[in-house]
C-alpha cells in the first residue's frame, strides 16, 4: 500500500488493562486522532465500536473507509484475548486486513514514527506502568532481541509501583494509590513513599538499561508509560546516571528522553505499522 495516496483510513488499537486505546488517520492527511475507552471495555461489548466510529467520524470517515488495522494486546491484559479481538474486528470490518503485533514493539514503533524517538538509528523504548515492557526499533524496523526478554525479571519487575508504596505505608494510612499514575502524581506532591519508590525504580531501570545498552547500542532511549509523567529528578536523572556509571571508554553517547505519547504509543505504533 502506498501510504497516504490511497483514499480511506488506517486504525491502530491497543488493548490495555481495563481500557482500549484507538488511533485513526486518513491516508491523505497527517493528522491523527486518538481515543481511550472506559475501564471494563470488552471485545464483546459495543463501547470499543463507538470509540472507533467516533474517531473515524472526526476525520470524516466511516467504517466502510477503513483499509487497514493494527492491533496489539498488552500481556497484562491477557494475550489470550487477542484472537477474540481479531474475530470481533473481522466481524465489524469484513475484508479489512488486521496486523497483530507485540505491544512493546508497537509502542517503540509509535515513538519512532510519531514520538520522541524520531531520527534515532537505534531506538530503545522502555515503560513501567502496571507492568514493565521494552521495545526496539533498528533502522525503522521493529527488532526482537533476547536482551530485552530479561528486562523486568529482577528487582525492577516486582513488586510493582503500587505494591511498593503499599508496603511502605502498611498499617499507617488508608488513602493509598490504586494505579501507577497515582504514584507519580503523589510524588509530584512530595509524598515521601512515592518519591522514594520512583527514585528506586529510576535507579533499577537505569541499571537494567545499561546492561541492554551493551548489547543493542541505542542512540536514543525513550521512557514511556506512567514514567513519562514523572519528574526528571526521580526517573530520567537516575537512569542517565546509571547509564553513565556503566559506560565504557569509547561508548557512543545515548540520549534519554521522556515519551511525548505516553499511553498512546502502542496504538500510534499499531496505526503506523498497519498503514505502512
Amino acid at each position: 500500500m502506498d501510504g497516504w495516496h490511497v483514499r480511506g483510513a488506517a486504525v491502530g488499537i491497543e488493548v490495555r488493562v481495563g481500557e482500549v486505546v484507538v488511533s485513526v488517520r486518513r491516508h491523505d492527511e497527517e493528522h491523527v486522532v486518538d481515543g481511550i475507552g472506559s475501564p471494563g471495555v470488552s471485545h464483546r461489548g459495543k463501547a470499543w465500536i463507538e470509540i472507533v466510529d467516533g474517531q473515524l467520524g472526526e476525520v470524516g470517515m466511516t467504517a466502510s473507509d477503513v483499509r487497514s488495522i493494527g492491533l496489539c494486546v498488552q500481556e497484562a491484559a491477557d494475550p489470550l484475548r487477542g484472537r477474540a479481538w481479531e474475530e470481533a474486528l473481522a466481524e465489524r470490518f469484513p475484508h479489512v486486513p488486521v496486523v497483530r503485533g507485540d505491544a512493546d514493539g508497537f509502542a517503540a514503533y509509535g515513538e519512532h514514527v510519531h514520538g520522541a524517538g524520531g531520527g534515532a538509528r537505534v531506538l530503545l523504548s522502555a515503560h513501567v506502568s502496571t507492568g514493565f515492557g521494552a521495545g526496539l526499533v533498528v533502522g525503522g524496523t521493529i527488532f526482537r532481541s533476547g536482551a530485552l526478554e530479561a528486562l523486568g525479571s529482577g528487582p525492577l519487575g516486582r513488586p510493582r509501583l503500587v505494591e511498593r508504596v503499599h508496603e511502605r505505608y502498611r498499617g499507617l494510612r488508608a488513602d493509598l494509590p490504586a494505579r501507577p499514575v497515582e504514584v507519580v502524581w503523589r510524588a509530584k506532591e512530595h509524598d515521601p513513599a512515592c518519591v522514594q519508590v520512583l527514585h528506586e525504580v529510576g535507579r533499577a531501570l537505569g541499571a537494567e538499561l545499561a546492561r541492554v545498552r551493551a548489547v543493542v547500542d541505542p542512540d536514543v532511549i525513550v521512557l514511556g508509560g506512567d514514567l513519562s509523567f514523572a519528574p526528571d529528578a526521580l526517573v530520567r536523572g537516575p537512569v542517565r546516571e546509571e547509564l553513565e556509571r556503566a559506560a565504557s571508554p569509547g561508548d557512543r553517547p545515548v540520549v534519554v528522553r521522556k515519551s511525548r505519547l505516553a499511553d498512546l504509543a502502542g496504538a500510534r505504533g499499531a496505526l503506523a505499522f498497519a498503514a505502512s
